[in-house]
This record gives C-alpha cells, structure tokens and sequence, in this order.
C-alpha cells in the first residue's frame, strides 16, 4: 500500500527518493529476517542515485512527517490495520553506521502524534511514540556543486563561460554595450511607431493598435531580457529569468559580488531543503507580496511555503 501511495505522489524530492528506495528493498525482502530489512543510508543514496549529505536524513524526515496523515488516511480507506513508521537505529559509536527501516504497528484512532523524535545526535534517531517534530522557522541555503548554471542565449553564455565578469572588465563592457544597443533600438522603434500616428494625423486604426501591441510586446521582451543585470546592481543578487535557462534548467541567480579584485556579476544557483515539508526550494522573485525581494520558495508549495533569503549569512525565516 505505500509503495503504491508513494508512486501515486512522486516527487523530485530526495525524500521521496529515499523512502521509495527503502519500500521497495523491504518489499522485496518482506519474507527474511527484520534485520535483512534494514539498510544504511549509504546504500538507500547508492540505489537512489543521490549524494549523502550531512543534513539528508533530516530532510527525509521532515519530508516524511509532513506526510504521515495522508499515509494514515490512505492505509484507512485500503483497510488496513497497520501503518508504516520510520525507524533509524544505530549509529552510536565510532564505526557503527546507522541502519533504516520500516517497521509496521498497528493503526490506533488518534495516534497521529507518533513520529520520530529528535536527538541531539542525528545519527541515534529511534522511533518511538513521542511528540511530532516541531516545524523548524529557519532555513539554511547553500550552493550544490554538482549543479552548474548554464545559460541558453550564446552571446551571454560566451560571456559567463567562466561563470563570472569583472564590473569594468572587457565582458562586462560587451554585455553594457549589448544593453545600450538594445536599448536604443527599442527607443527609436517606439518613437517611430508613435510619430507615424502623430505625423499622420489620423483616427486610431488597426495598424496603430498592431504597432502599439508590437511595441509593448518589445518593451516587455526587452525588460525580461536585462532585468537581471539592471536589478543586480541595487538587489546585489535577482533571480534570472526562464529566457535566459535552458529549458527544464534549475532555477538560478545573478549576484554582483565584492571580492578583493574588485566587483564581479557572477551565476550562482542556491538550494535548500524546505523545513515544513522536506521538499527543495530555490530562489525566486517575492512579487506580488514582496516586490524586489528575492526569497525561497518550495518547489511543491510555492505560495505557502516562502521564506526569506540573507545573502550573507545564507539563512531564512518564514515569511
């Protein structure tokens, strides 16, 4: 019954990757011993294809507690008098690697408070009836390694090919002349188009409507365009838009950096792991609700889960 749940809620979560990796092992192994059922985290990331972090089996967690009600109510409507708990043993001692499984109890009305409660070591987790784990209001952002920011256009991308320009440098000067240019193009455009009417002296037709459209669609183009390098300025860091990605691309960022040789415009890319719901988050724009602010938001939550995103300190309260 959970595996079909979990197949019916996919998720690119590495969560989801986890649990389902460890259903599927502990199915295959229903008829063995308990302790062939149980696996190290290593081995769940090995067969999931994801890397072992420090913080992953608190995502995990997280991304599971959030869950457990669904779960419950699905094991209750397939008729089913147990219901699955996460249990992580192990790990005390130097050399002694922590070992997950799933355990099966049975469904009590009412128990839904039954989680697995937090230690001051993470790799002692056990599970037990406890309190729920409380929703954590921070969040810690970081940069993934393994997730390059590649851009789409071929002019911007020969200029970031290092994945950064110097403020002054020779590419930051063809990206402000690539600006100017644009710039002035679509400034003698509008006039054009707006001086024929006022040349011709003539009742709004069609054609004008046509050529106020074109231009507006110009403006708009133009503005998704260069919004990241004219907001980098003030904003010191903005998200950038879905023109300038490849398509199915992670979200990124443009951020205008100091550094000891001076100020840089730099693609970054920062991620986190979503305290409510275990789900990833990326940077995106605050607007509507906070116009000019760059904050997280999960990717499976967008508008509920958002917090906000220190720069400098790589940290986030819920907004």
């Amino acid at each position: 019954m959970l595996a079909r749940w979990l197949e019916q809620e996919q998720s690119d979560a590495d969560g989801w990757h986890i649990l389902n990796e460890l259903t599927r092992r502990s199915l295959d192994r229903i008829n063995m011993s308990e302790s062939a059922r149980c696996f190290t985290t290593e081995e769940l990331c090995d067969w999931a294809g994801i890397a072992a972090t420090s913080n992953l089996w608190k995502s995990v967690k997280t991304w599971w507690e959030s869950r457990r009600r669904r779960v419950r109510l699905a094991m209750c409507r397939a008729g089913v008098d147990f219901e699955p708990i996460l249990d992580r043993r192990g790990g005390g001692g130097r050399g002694n690697r922590a070992v997950n499984s799933l355990r099966m109890v049975p469904l009590i009305e009412g128990g839904a408070e039954e989680s697995l409660q937090e230690t001051n070591n993470p790799d002692v987790d056990t599970a037990t009836g406890a309190l729920v784990v409380p929703i954590v209001e921070e969040v810690l952002y970081w940069q993934p390694n393994d997730l390059p920011v590649k851009l789409s256009n071929l002019l911007l991308r020969r200029l970031f090919s290092a994945g950064e320009m110097g403020i002054g440098s020779l590419r930051h000067n063809l990206l402000r002349f690539n600006l100017l240019g644009s710039s002035l193009f679509m400034l003698i455009f509008s006039i054009s188009a707006v001086g024929m009417m006022v040349i011709e002296n003539r009742p709004i037709g069609t054609r004008d409507l046509g050529l106020l459209f074109l231009v507006g669609i110009g403006g708009l183009m133009w503005w998704q365009q260069w919004r990241p390098v004219l907001l980098a300025r003030e904003d010191r860091i903005t998200p950038l838009p879905d023109e300038w990605l490849p398509i199915k691309a992670a979200p990124a960022q443009l951020e205008r950096k100091r550094t000891d040789s001076g100020e840089v415009l730099r693609l970054v890319r920062y991620v986190a792991t979503c305290p409510v719901c275990g789900g990833d988050m990326h940077l995106a724009r605050g607007a509507p609700e906070w116009p000019r602010r760059t904050v997280g938001r999960c990717a499976d939550a967008p508008r509920e889960h958002v917090f906000s995103f220190d720069p400098v300190k790589l940290v986030g309260h819920r907004l």
